[in-house]
C-alpha cells in the first residue's frame, strides 16, 4: 500500500530497471571513456577542481546530504529576510563553513570565477551563463535607455531589467510564473561594474582578504550605501515609479544568479511573486545595519591591536633604554643618559608608577637618598620593575605627600614663604620617618622660601598660609623688628632721647 509521500517523490524515483537498461546499452555499444569525449566546459571544470583540491584541505561539516556551501546555507537558513538571518549567514560562512576561501573554490570549480584574476566570468568559451556579469562587462547590451536615470551613479552601476515574458506576467497567478516572474509591475535590478568576485553577492561583502584585493567592511558598507542611493535616485527619475520603493538582496544560497543584483521593486504595484519571495527578500537596510555593526567591531579590534602593539613596543624600548642606561659601557651609558635627559622622571613606588619633575629631586641636599634617586645613582637604583623603571618599596601615600610638598616649594616664587604641610594624623609618623630616610626633614618641617625660576610678581615677602603667624615670626629670620629709622638732626633732642630709651627698653 503506497502513501502520499510516494506520489510527492515520484519525480525523482528512478527505477532499477531503467538503470540496468542504460548500462546494458552502453556496454553493447562499447562507448568510449567519458574523459575522451568531454565538452570544453567539462574539461575546464575538471582542471579547476584538480587545481583547487590541491590547495584546500578544510573539511566542512555539511548536513542533510549537502555537498556545497550553497545547499548548506539553505538547509540551515530556509528563511533569510532580515538582519538577524543575514548576520547568522555571515557567521556560518566564517566560523562553520570554511570561510570565503571555500566558497571561492566552489565558484572557481563551477567556472563562475577566474582562479587567476579573481574576476567574475560572464560569457566565455566554456558556456558559462552569468547574465549580470555579462551586462556589467558589456558583453551583453540591455536596457541602455534607462541608464540615463542613474545620473551621477551611471559610471559605477548599471540598471538591468527582467526578461520580457517575466515582466509581462508580473501579476499572473499561474504556478508556472509565481516566484519566477517580476515581483512588481515595475521591477529592475541594480548591478555593479566591478567584476571582482568580492561583489558577487551580499554574503561576502567585506570578507575577502586584502591579499586578494579585498576591501574592508567599512569600504563595503560605503559601497552598499552608494548602491542604495543610486537605486533611489533611479526610481525618483524614471517615469511611472512611485515613492514607495523596496530594495532587496537575495543572499547566497537563495540567489538564482551568481553575480550581484539588488532588486528595485515598486511596492505600489506588487504581484504574486513578491509574496512568494518574501522569505528571501533581505532589505538593503538590514545589510547596512549588519555591516555597520561589523565595521565598528573591526575598528575597535584594530584600535585594540594598535594600542597593544604600541604598549609592547614601548615596553621593549624602555627595557632596552634602561639596560643601556646602566650599562658598563661608558660611551653607551652617556649617550643613553643624554637621550633620556628631560625634565621629568618616572619611578615605581610601592607598585605605582609616578611622574615627578626633576626640580623636586634637586631640592634635596647633595648626598641625600632623594638626591641620588633623582640623579639615578647606581648604588640607589638597585631594583627595577618589568618595564625597566626604578622600584622603591616606600609607603605610597607618604612618598606622595613628600613629593607634593617639594613640588609646592619648587613652584612657589622666590619671595613667598611656604609653611610645613598639614598632614593627616595617620600619615604624620610615616612622613616623618620617610623624610628622615630620604634626607629632606628640614624641607618638610621648616618653612621654606619658594624656589621657582619665574620672576616674582609680589613687592614684598608674603607668607602663603592664612594663619596668624607672619613673616616676622619665622625662626630663621634674625630681624624680628623693623630697623629703627635714622634720627632727624632737625628734630628736638627730647624726641630722639625718648625714642632711644624706648628702643633700649624693648
Amino acid at each position: 500500500e503506497l502513501g502520499p509521500a510516494y506520489a510527492s517523490q515520484s519525480f525523482k524515483n528512478l527505477s532499477l530497471d531503467d538503470v540496468l537498461e542504460v548500462l546494458i546499452t552502453e556496454q553493447a555499444l562499447d562507448m568510449e571513456p567519458p574523459s575522451l569525449s568531454l565538452e570544453p566546459r567539462q574539461v575546464a571544470r575538471r582542471q579547476a577542481k584538480t587545481k583547487l583540491q590541491s590547495r584546500s584541505r578544510i573539511r566542512v561539516p555539511y548536513s542533510q546530504g549537502s555537498t556545497s556551501t550553497k545547499e548548506e546555507i539553505v538547509n540551515r537558513l530556509p528563511v533569510l529576510k532580515d538582519a538577524a538571518h543575514y548576520r547568522e549567514a555571515r557567521r556560518l560562512l566564517k566560523e562553520v563553513l570554511g570561510g570565503v576561501e571555500i566558497l571561492r573554490a566552489e565558484l572557481c570549480w563551477a567556472l563562475f570565477v577566474d582562479d587567476e584574476t579573481n574576476q567574475l566570468v560572464g560569457a566565455n568559451n566554456v558556456g558559462v551563463d552569468n547574465i549580470f556579469a555579462q551586462i556589467a562587462s558589456g558583453t551583453m547590451r540591455q536596457n541602455e535607455a534607462e541608464q540615463v536615470f542613474l545620473g551621477p551613479f551611471r559610471s559605477k552601476f548599471k540598471v538591468c531589467k527582467n526578461r520580457p515574458d517575466c515582466d509581462a506576467n508580473w501579476d499572473s497567478e499561474d504556478p508556472k510564473w509565481v516566484g519566477n516572474s517580476s515581483m512588481s509591475q515595475r521591477h529592475r535590478f541594480l548591478t555593479t561594474r566591478d567584476l571582482h568576485f568580492q561583489w558577487f553577492n551580499a554574503l561576502i561583502f567585506g570578507m575577502v582578504d586584502r591579499r586578494m584585493d579585498g576591501v574592508s567592511v567599512k569600504e563595503a558598507l560605503e559601497e552598499v550605501i552608494q548602491m542604495k542611493q543610486a537605486a533611489l535616485y533611479f526610481a525618483s527619475k524614471a517615469p511611472g515609479w512611485s515613492s514607495d520603493v523596496g530594495l532587496y538582496f537575495h543572499v547566497f544560497g537563495h540567489n538564482n544568479v551568481n553575480s550581484l543584483h539588488m532588486h528595485i521593486v515598486d511596492l505600489q504595484a506588487t504581484g504574486p511573486s513578491f509574496v512568494k519571495n518574501q522569505y528571501k527578500n533581505c532589505p538593503v537596510d538590514a545589510v547596512i545595519k549588519v555591516l555597520q555593526e561589523e565595521s565598528e567591531e573591526e575598528e575597535q579590534r584594530l584600535l585594540t591591536e594598535i594600542v597593544e602593539a604600541s604598549s609592547r613596543i614601548s615596553v621593549e624600548v624602555v627595557k632596552v633604554a634602561r639596560s643601556y642606561l646602566w650599562s658598563d659601557d661608558p660611551a653607551m651609558s652617556v649617550s643613553t643618559r643624554d637621550f633620556l635627559n628631560n625634565d621629568t622622571m618616572v619611578v615605581n613606588v610601592g607598585g605605582e608608577k609616578m611622574v615627578f619633575s626633576k626640580d623636586c629631586f634637586s631640592l634635596a641636599a647633595q648626598g641625600s637618598m632623594l638626591r641620588k634617586i633623582g640623579d639615578m645613582d647606581d648604588a640607589t637604583c638597585t631594583m627595577f620593575d618589568n618595564e625597566g623603571f626604578c622600584f622603591f618599596d616606600f609607603p605610597v601615600r607618604a612618598f606622595s605627600a613628600i613629593m607634593d610638598h617639594l613640588a609646592f616649594i619648587s613652584c612657589a616664587p622666590k619671595n613667598v614663604v611656604v609653611p610645613p604641610p598639614k598632614l593627616a594624623w595617620e600619615l604624620q609618623n610615616q612622613v616623618r620617618h620617610l623624610a628622615w630616610l630620604l634626607g629632606v626633614g628640614p624641607l618638610m618641617f621648616q618653612s621654606q622660601w619658594g624656589r621657582s625660576k619665574v620672576r616674582p610678581k609680589l613687592s614684598r615677602p608674603t607668607p602663603m598660609s592664612t594663619s596668624k603667624w607672619s613673616f616676622w615670626s619665622l625662626p630663621f629670620c634674625r630681624r624680628r623688628f623693623p630697623t629703627p629709622p635714622k634720627p632727624d638732626p632737625e628734630a628736638p633732642m627730647a624726641a630722639n632721647t625718648s625714642y632711644q630709651s624706648a628702643a633700649s627698653r624693648a
